[in-house]
């Protein structure tokens, strides 16, 4: 079983070991045998590792909700701010996070998963408009995430 992985953390993928193990393979082979046409087959792979590793995001997205301060009656509107931002310098494909809320608001779009696209130094904000079913103070849990690099961006 794998261990969880902290928020944050970074680990290499399957792919990219293969790629780094078969570059490796291919210059040791090159230098043993003398064959030059091998250093030709591994300089690709060699090159698309050390760029993929380059553009690598460093931090994780901000994630950030805001919901309204003050009480509210039985079937009155709810608005709640999403905002994702993105600290790094290269984009994320995507990042999905799912917000956990009082069971006594109805807020149709944070029911499920949200994918958003944060751009580079920027945020992003989605408003979810909903009722309260009940009258309460509005609450949320943490929101949390999980971001998906930009490969060829």
């Amino acid at each position: 079983m794998t261990e969880p992985v902290e928020a944050g953390s970074w680990r290499p993928t399957r792919a990219l070991g293969r790629a780094v193990l078969l570059s490796g393979v291919l210059v040791l082979l090159a230098v043993l045998l003398g064959r030059v046409d091998l250093i030709v087959l591994a300089a690709p792979l060699a090159l698309g590792v050390a760029w993929g590793l380059r553009d690598r995001p460093t931090k994780q997205p901000r994630l950030e909700v805001v919901l309204p301060t003050d009480s509210i009656a039985e079937g009155g509107e709810v608005q709640a701010l999403i905002r994702v931002g993105n600290p790094n310098r290269v984009p994320f494909d995507v990042a999905v996070l799912r917000v956990r809320h009082s069971p006594w608001l109805r807020l149709p779009l944070l029911d499920r998963p949200l994918a958003l696209r944060p751009e580079p130094g920027r945020r992003t904000q989605v408003s979810a408009d909903g009722t309260a079913l009940r009258g309460a103070t509005t609450t949320s849990g943490p929101p949390w995430g999980t971001p998906s690099p930009a490969t060829l961006s």
